[in-house]
């Protein structure tokens, strides 16, 4: 059952240290990129601890 419009808007980034594509969802453009970048520093920190220093 939906309960209103949850589309949102959704953007991709690409992860430069390995062939990852994180997905970041918001309600506007600009929320999208936003939860975007926080997956792949969220990525970066988890998975690439201690890589290319």
């Amino acid at each position: 059952m939906s309960t209103g419009d949850h589309r949102g808007t959704a953007t991709t980034v690409d992860c430069p240290l390995c062939e990852l594509t994180v997905l970041g969802q918001g309600q506007d453009p600009a929320a999208a990129v936003v939860a975007a970048a926080d997956a792949l520093e969220n990525h970066i920190r988890n998975h690439h601890q201690g890589d290319h220093e």
